[in-house]
């Protein structure tokens, strides 16, 4: 039995399964014209933010100073999802809500999912 993160939005679906986020703890994707960024903690959970602030879409990466966004650079506190630095500093980005599932489970209520980095 998988699981994975599951987000559905405008009648499309995607998941994003454990095993991969093992893997990658960090990733930007779009569902249904959403910009997602998924943050993946093995013990602790997942998360899902809208990763457009003030009309642009920010790309997130990990680097040895921290979360950062790879427009402006700005840093980024992993909890609260706040710029702590930078030319955004103060901006938040906003949580969006995902759903952990067997994925099976989530197929049948979803069965238009695609899987990141399997389709």
């Amino acid at each position: 039995r998988q699981y994975l993160v599951g987000y559905a939005a405008g009648g499309q679906a995607r998941g994003w399964t454990f095993d991969f986020l093992m893997e990658d703890r960090l990733v930007n994707d779009e569902v249904n014209g959403t910009s997602l960024l998924i943050l993946f903690d093995g013990r602790a959970g997942a998360w899902l933010y809208d990763r457009q602030v003030d009309g642009e879409v920010l790309s997130f990466t990990e680097t040895e100073a921290g979360l950062i966004d790879e427009q402006t650079q700005s840093k980024w506190d992993r909890r609260s999802m706040r710029a702590t630095s930078g030319p955004l500093e103060g901006k938040q980005l906003t949580m969006l809500p995902g759903v952990i599932s067997f994925t099976h489970a989530w197929k049948v209520f979803h069965p238009e999912t695609t899987l990141y980095k399997l389709d």
